[in-house]
């Protein structure tokens, strides 16, 4: 069973989640990620983010600076959790959105992308966009998910990592891993591999959406059908 450690800045619930009752900055932290992704017709508007570390207005074009600025203080700590060297061998490797393609990597929506090279001028690692789709693919919607079957055989691997490379793979939100082990697939499954995430979903109330989660995906990486299982720290 292979297993890929991650830390979520905080956690994320839909509108009207019940377990979003009963924890503490469910609204905020749920329009940061909307600042983050960038996909609310029309743009949301600067949003005032009460996070204890920094409080601030945020907008679309200066949500990934942001969160870099949120993470920065912590790069060593959470490599150390996420059992990673900060060395010459770590690249952080963008998730891409389902748009994204060779031909539009600098234009079009890929949050991750941008988030990860807000990191990498915080001096957290290079950001590497190695993967990309073949052709822009259907978002995923409510009710409909793509296997990591279906997602990792629409991906373009343009660009290989070398056997020592250490992966970060970054995202916006993860849901179940259905990307995450796609992605980890696509790049022949690194030795050292781990993944950051602006929010972690969950059905659980927390105390307070703002509170670092760690988790790990988990997959038989010998079933080609396999489907991940997140295990979150309670």
């Amino acid at each position: 069973m292979r297993s890929i450690p991650g830390l979520a800045l905080g956690t994320y619930y839909a509108v009207n989640a019940e377990a979003a009752r009963s924890s503490a900055h469910a609204s905020s932290m749920r329009e940061l990620v909307y600042l983050v992704k960038n996909n609310r017709v029309p743009p949301l508007t600067p949003r005032k983010i009460p996070h204890p570390e920094l409080k601030q207005t945020v907008s679309v074009e200066d949500a990934p600076r942001y969160i870099a600025d949120l993470m920065a203080p912590h790069f060593d700590e959470h490599a150390a959790i996420l059992g990673l060297a900060r060395d010459e061998n770590l690249k952080l490797v963008p998730i891409p959105s389902s748009s994204v393609t060779f031909d539009t990597i600098a234009t079009d929506r890929w949050p991750a992308y941008k988030l990860a090279q807000e990191l990498a001028r915080k001096g957290l690692a290079p950001a590497v966009p190695a993967v990309v789709n073949q052709v822009p693919s259907k978002a995923k919607t409510t009710g409909h998910r793509r296997s990591p079957q279906v997602i990792g055989s629409g991906y373009n691997v343009w660009r290989q990592r070398r056997p020592e490379t250490s992966v970060l793979f970054i995202d916006d939100v993860l849901t179940h891993g259905d990307n995450l082990i796609a992605m980890d697939r696509a790049l022949g499954c690194p030795n050292h591999v781990a993944v950051l995430v602006v929010a972690l979903t969950d059905s659980l109330p927390v105390t307070d959406c703002f509170d670092v989660r760690r988790f790990r995906v988990e997959y038989n990486e010998q079933d080609e059908q396999a489907k991940p299982v997140c295990h979150v720290e309670r």
